[in-house]
């Protein structure tokens, strides 16, 4: 099994948070893992960059995106909690929780808008495939182009 995309860790991430306790990062990261079942190996690989971890990443990246659309909130450094809203979205119960499904919200929408503005993105955040986190975007364009005095090289 492969390590899930960013999003796939969204909705456990509101189940887990669903008893309204503040959490934080580094023990989601550890009841995150064991509920995918990921391996040693997995749990293991790092980004390109050497800095993180691909998993710890992938979960930062969901909760970046859901505390955007006020579904969850951060009540002191690294840790979360779920919102009245985020409890709304659990009762909805959506087979997918998304970018896409993220965007009905205005938080979400608000964040969209201020980032589109981002001359450091090529593309518009809001137009990124929702399998693909900004980071991993970003080693994807680094594994596929290496810039070397103005010169693109494909590898």
């Amino acid at each position: 099994m492969a390590i899930p995309k960013y999003h796939e860790f969204m909705k456990p991430v509101l189940e887990l948070l669903k008893d309204n306790q503040v959490h934080k990062r580094v023990d989601m990261y550890k009841v995150l893992a064991m509920q995918f079942q990921l391996t040693e190996e997995e749990l293991e690989e790092w980004l390109p960059s050497g800095k993180q971890l691909v998993y710890k990443n992938r979960i930062g990246w969901a909760l970046t995106y859901l505390k955007k659309a006020r579904v969850i909130e951060s009540p002191a450094r690294a840790s979360f909690r779920i919102t009245e809203l985020g409890h709304k979205v659990l009762t909805e119960n959506p087979e997918v929780v998304d970018q896409n499904y993220l965007k009905k919200f205005e938080g979400f929408q608000d964040f969209l808008n201020s980032t589109s503005d981002n001359t450091l993105l090529d593309e518009d955040i809001s137009d990124i495939g929702s399998d693909e986190s900004p980071q991993d975007l970003l080693d994807r364009a680094y594994k596929t182009k290496i810039t070397i005095i103005g010169v693109i090289i494909e590898v």
